[in-house]
């Protein structure tokens, strides 16, 4: 009997032995489990954070090696082949991204390589964003996102999100927002002047300054590709703008719109249309303190009004006023002249535009010479040289492209609105006096043909046979005229 009740215990007591046994056992498994997601998740998570650097270096320098001049490209409808597109159109640009992650940018595995512990893990894009049939039927390894189309407190005011994911560890990705600081370029914060340099020492000098703000200005002229893709990802866009169906034609400015329309598109990328003094300050070419002070003030010989300047700076014209009418923080300087050229390459009053129309008159049949061409891309340029999109030629000293010749450009001028076109263009020989900084004409943004702008209206402007004969044309030219635009952006700051 004792020896029943002793084996019955020890049954019983196996028993209980053997499931607390279970039960530590899987939950020491469970514990182990969790810790090795844990640590999976980790790594993940190390793995998609260093294959970020990579993803923003071919996000922001695009076609790095150079695939696009060898014709190495194989998606028409994202990026044609068009030899007077330069490589700097691929940076910051979606397009692009797609064409590569797709494998037809001149990379067939277009992946990134990280390695945590010398062992190699492959992070990938991965096409999960509605298709565009613009582009093609296939999955769209990016989607534009906006604050107009996409809620959150983190979202940018334009963006562009790509999906990634690790090879080794499928179940784990990461939503990564591209922002596109690439085609913006930093004015530094300083003293500058508005307008074409007052060579009348008792005409007033406007002058502003930007301190505390940061303004970003847009490198080049916005494209057609950006239209594109305004119309694509904002309901609100207008249908009407036309676009080229030809993809090659895609890189260029976008011209065509009306003034309004080109606000809203500013508007849709969180920025306005660019304002004149901003552009005359990114163009302006500074003088270091080697040359001159960087603000020469000239003495007035009028004593009298000396005496009075602070006077008149206490008047509504005369002092700063972040509320006056215009929203404005130009102010006028009556006898205090900051120093500039008006021309952004060279700190001259007098460059080789004075020179070649000197030659002309003697020499008949001399060119111009394919620099020039790209400091000033004259009328006369059309027939020698090509003009070359998203170029580094007519650059400012920020970097603003174009400034001088090229496409007419327009602005925003709340101080003098009657002049808010940059005239210096491809419509005027290089003998006119339209190819300076600082001068400006009219477009009343309606229309592009001769009506809707006003080539006189320009005080400064010494009108010369050339210039007085297109004025007085009946209709210039054959074709409507082509207006391009950029936008720009400030943001509070120290």
């Amino acid at each position: 009997m004792a020896k029943k009740f002793f084996l019955l215990t020890l049954s019983i007591f196996v028993a209980i032995s053997t499931y607390f046994g279970i039960q530590e056992w899987r939950r020491l498994k469970g514990i182990k489990e969790i810790n090795l997601r844990r640590s999976e998740k980790y790594l993940a998570f190390q793995i998609l954070t260093k294959a970020l650097p990579k993803l923003k270096k071919r996000w922001m320098y695009g076609d790095q090696e150079g695939f696009y001049d060898k014709k190495a490209f194989k998606c028409p409808r994202e990026v044609e082949y068009n030899p007077y597109v330069d490589g700097k159109y691929f940076r910051c640009n979606p397009n692009y991204l797609q064409c590569f992650f797709e494998g037809n940018a001149g990379i067939t595995n277009p992946v990134f390589k990280v390695y945590i512990q010398r062992k190699a893990y492959t992070v990938m894009a991965n096409p999960v964003f509605d298709s565009i049939g613009l582009f093609s039927s296939k999955k769209r390894f990016y989607k534009i996102i906006t604050r107009s189309n996409t809620e959150g407190a983190s979202i940018p005011s334009y963006g562009v999100l790509v999906n990634l994911s690790i090879k080794e560890y499928p179940d784990y990705s990461l939503n990564v927002i591209l922002e596109d600081s690439c085609g913006d370029t930093y004015l530094p914060q300083d003293i500058y002047a508005f307008g074409f340099y007052p060579y009348d020492r008792y005409e007033k000098d406007w002058h502003w300054d930007n301190k505390n703000r940061h303004i970003y200005i847009d490198e080049h002229l916005v494209s057609f590709r950006d239209i594109i893709e305004w119309k694509l990802f904002d309901k609100t866009a207008p249908k009407s703008i036309q676009v080229p169906n030809n993809s090659q034609e895609w890189a260029f400015p976008a011209v065509g719109l009306k003034l309004s329309e080109m606000k809203r598109f500013c508007a849709f990328r969180g920025k306005q249309l660019l304002q004149a003094h901003y552009f005359d300050a990114a163009t302006f070419l500074k003088l270091s303190q080697k040359d001159e002070k960087l603000i020469k003030y000239e003495e007035n010989e009028n004593k009298e009004f000396d005496e009075n300047f602070d006077k008149n700076m206490d008047n509504t014209e005369g002092k700063k006023n972040h509320n006056d009418e215009y929203n404005s923080d130009l102010y006028p300087h009556n006898f205090k002249t900051i120093k500039r050229s008006p021309y952004p390459w060279t700190k001259r009053e007098h460059d080789f535009i004075q020179d070649y129309i000197e030659e002309k008159k003697h020499s008949p049949y001399i060119q111009l010479y394919e620099n020039e061409c790209k400091l000033v891309y004259s009328k006369e340029c059309i027939s020698l040289f090509s003009f070359i999109v998203f170029n580094n030629h007519s650059n400012s000293w920020v970097g603003l492209s174009d400034v001088l010749g090229g496409y007419l450009e327009v602005m925003d001028n709340p101080l003098y609105p009657n002049q808010n076109l940059k005239a210096s263009s491809f419509y005027f020989d290089i003998s006119s006096s339209w190819h300076q900084l600082g001068l400006r004409a009219y477009w009343d943004g309606l229309g592009f043909l001769s009506k809707n702008f006003d080539w006189s209206n320009n005080l400064y402007l010494e009108i010369n046979e050339q210039d007085q004969a297109f004025i007085e044309s009946p209709e210039h030219p054959k074709d409507p005229f082509k207006v391009g635009f950029r936008c720009m952006k400030y943001e509070g700051g120290n």
